[in-house]
């Protein structure tokens, strides 16, 4: 169901233009980290051909390469290898899973922080190694007070195709905002380890509604901050906004109550305390 919103009202369009241009913003400030996230694949259900399930983050931490996303995403490849596409290829990584504890049904698929680090232990192709984000580019303290705007990046298996034994995945950008606090409280969900953002049944597209698509797929992609580019229209934004990744995607909930759906994302910190846990030292000393 849209929202009920009157697109008619002047207060409204002038909301939507500032809500736009600052979205438009959010896109060009998160375009530096955009080479990080790359399409995850497995060969599933005896099929011989791989098949994209979902998505990561590359990060670099000293000569160490991760691939961040969601646990429940790496559940089906299995320990010690994962397929990433990442240009023109698609690479065979072999390395080490960190991730957080499974839930009472022995899988990821009730696990709340469902969060997962996958430690490349071989060469790392240069591809890979290149688009890795720098620790300087993550919320290592994820922020949680004015609600700014954010970009979520990944790529939708429904976007994604096989065909002659040829795989093509796209990468897309959705912007969104944080809910107010009740938000939060209805879904259950604290704020100080999970984000929430707004993703309605239907988005606004060249004013007329039309049905929002679907996300999966889109389970460990990055959902980038981009610190100083604030939702509320009337505040004042920094001049150059400072985008950093801060949660991992996990799932999309649907509306409780008289609330919103919201895309839901681990923060970053659950992963980088995988990496402290089992790799004690690391950050520290590439803090210096």
């Amino acid at each position: 169901m849209k929202p009920a919103i009157d697109l008619t009202d002047p207060a409204v369009q002038a909301f939507i233009h500032v809500y736009r241009q600052r979205c438009e913003r959010a896109f060009q400030a998160a375009t530096p980290l955009e080479e990080s996230v790359c399409p995850i694949y497995a060969i599933v259900d005896g099929d011989r051909l791989p098949t994209h399930i979902g998505s990561c983050v590359i990060l670099s931490i000293g000569d160490h390469v991760f691939l961040l996303s969601a646990a429940h995403v790496f559940e089906p490849i299995g320990q010690f290898a994962v397929l990433v596409g990442k240009g023109q290829q698609l690479h065979s990584l072999v390395g080490d899973r960190f991730s957080s504890a499974r839930g009472p049904s022995n899988s990821h698929s009730d696990d709340n922080i469902d969060a997962a680090v996958f430690h490349i232990l071989e060469d790392v192709p240069p591809e890979i190694r290149s688009a890795a984000l720098p620790l300087s580019s993550i919320d290592l303290f994820p922020f949680a007070g004015e609600h700014e705007v954010h970009v979520v990046i990944g790529y939708r298996t429904s976007a994604s195709t096989r065909l002659r034994r040829e795989l093509k995945s796209k990468r897309e950008k959705y912007p969104s905002c944080e809910p107010e606090e009740e938000e939060y409280l209805r879904h259950s969900i604290r704020r100080d380890t999970h984000l929430a953002l707004t993703f309605e049944n239907e988005v606004l597209t060249h004013g007329r509604w039309q049905s929002a698509p679907s996300l999966h797929g889109l389970s460990g992609g990055a959902i980038i901050r981009v610190g100083g580019l604030f939702k509320d229209p009337k505040k004042d934004c920094a001049s150059v906004p400072a985008p950093c990744l801060t949660a991992i995607v996990t799932e999309r909930r649907p509306k409780k109550n008289e609330g919103f759906p919201v895309l839901v994302g681990s923060r970053i910190w659950f992963h980088i305390g995988l990496i402290e846990r089992y790799l004690p030292g690391l950050i520290k000393e590439s803090l210096g």
